[in-house]
């Protein structure tokens, strides 16, 4: 299962962005191809990003993310059915970045600490 945190600052915007009910999209973006010299064989990996929409995405490419947590329970987390395998093993966080000009959410995957299993 993902593991998906939203920080409050990002909560906050989301809210003065889309009014009401919230979802928040995680997608496949940008394809990075990796060619292998021994196999001669592509591999295709995605950078995942997000947006924040009003509208439901298809729900026969994306599924909700559910972890109980009642903070958020106003806004959604729509995931990509393809990406899922790749988010199995990472924590998904979700937060505010702040520029000169422009505020906007950023996404960071932090891989599974193997170490924490193990205590």
């Amino acid at each position: 299962m993902v593991n998906i945190k939203i920080s409050a600052e990002a909560s906050n915007y989301i809210h003065s962005k889309k009014p009401g009910r919230a979802n928040i999209v995680i997608y496949r973006d940008i394809p990075i191809g990796s060619c292998t010299r021994c196999s001669g064989s592509m591999t295709m990996h995605f950078i995942p990003s997000l947006k924040v929409t009003n509208k439901e995405p298809d729900a026969q490419y994306f599924v909700p993310h559910s972890d109980g947590d009642s903070r958020y329970s106003d806004i959604v987390i729509w995931v990509e059915n393809a990406l899922l395998p790749e988010l199995n093993e990472s924590e998904v966080n979700i937060s505010l970045r702040k520029g000169l000009l422009m505020k906007r959410l950023k996404l960071v995957l932090k891989p599974k600490d193997i170490f924490e299993e193990l205590k």
